[in-house]
């Protein structure tokens, strides 16, 4: 008897409790934006994303299971027109152009030819780039959940110290190789080239998804040779036929990068750098 009346009770009280809100959810498009709003959202928020592992941004087409996702989120963030500008067409309550938030003196001019003028948008291929974002990026988070202002900025505080930290290890990684000419199969890696003294020579695919012509090609083999390069890069979102073409042709390595993640071993934003890093050293050696 004593035990059914606790049950009760149990019961009742359950039933007069409040509902515990739900937590506040963002969206992103793209895996590499994700990861940076995740480390400020943590313990707080929920981050979808919504770009599949191994799609491009460039050539993505929006879905129908998008508009699902976004419904409910309180805000839609995206990096830029030049790299993800479809996340604008898809109906979310609130649309935010990450590329407005990274400080205007460490932006860099978007090398992609038919993307048009502008900034190029794979600013988180620098991680002190990033951490110059997070101040902004923590207050539009706050302005969009400002009861979760105070854990947004303290996860800024901390993710910042672990960025330097990264930063230091990735030119550890690349100290080595530094002043080596890169030759990319389209330029996402020019802020990391940039921060760790990697010059670019040329890209294989200078407008994505529109494969090079044959004189565009030889114009390409010109370069690999003037330049020095070792080795040419693919990225596993984009094919590869026009890299290993190339690379056949010059005679020199083949590597891969990974500018967008969300594979296992590329999942947080210090593993996608980390494994970038050593995926250059080790083909530029």
């Amino acid at each position: 008897m004593i035990a059914r009346v606790f049950v009760i009770a149990a019961a009742a009280l359950a039933a007069a409790a409040p509902a515990r809100a739900a937590a506040p959810r963002f969206a992103a498009t793209c895996h590499p934006a994700a990861a940076v709003l995740r480390e400020l959202a943590a313990g707080r928020a929920e981050v979808t994303t919504l770009l599949p592992a191994g799609a491009s941004p460039h050539t993505y087409e929006p879905q129908p299971s998008d508009i699902k996702n976004v419904a409910g989120a309180k805000a839609l963030f995206y990096v830029s027109p030049l790299l993800d500008g479809w996340a604008t067409r898809i109906g979310a309550a609130k649309t935010i152009e990450m590329i407005r938030l990274v400080p205007p003196a460490l932006r860099l001019r978007n090398l992609e030819e038919e993307e048009g003028p502008g900034d190029d948008p794979h600013f988180w291929t620098d991680p002190l780039v990033v951490k110059a974002t997070l101040g902004p990026l923590a207050e539009e988070l706050a302005r969009l959940d400002p009861p979760g202002a105070a854990a947004y900025r303290a996860n800024a505080l901390r993710f910042a110290a672990r960025l330097d930290a990264l930063d230091r290890e990735m030119a550890a990684i690349l100290a080595p190789v530094r002043g080596r000419a890169l030759l990319l199969f389209h330029p996402s890696l020019q802020h990391l080239a940039k921060r760790y003294g990697l010059p670019i020579a040329g890209v294989v695919e200078p407008s994505p998804g529109k494969e090079p012509t044959p004189r565009y090609l030889q114009k390409v083999l010109r370069i690999v040779k003037e330049k020095q390069v070792r080795a040419v890069f693919g990225e596993p979102q984009l094919p590869r036929r026009a890299v290993d073409v190339v690379a056949e042709a010059a005679g020199i390595k083949s590597g891969l990068v990974d500018p967008m993640g969300g594979v296992p071993g590329r999942t947080t934003y210090e593993e996608l750098m980390l494994w970038n890093a050593r995926a250059l050293a080790e083909a530029l050696r």
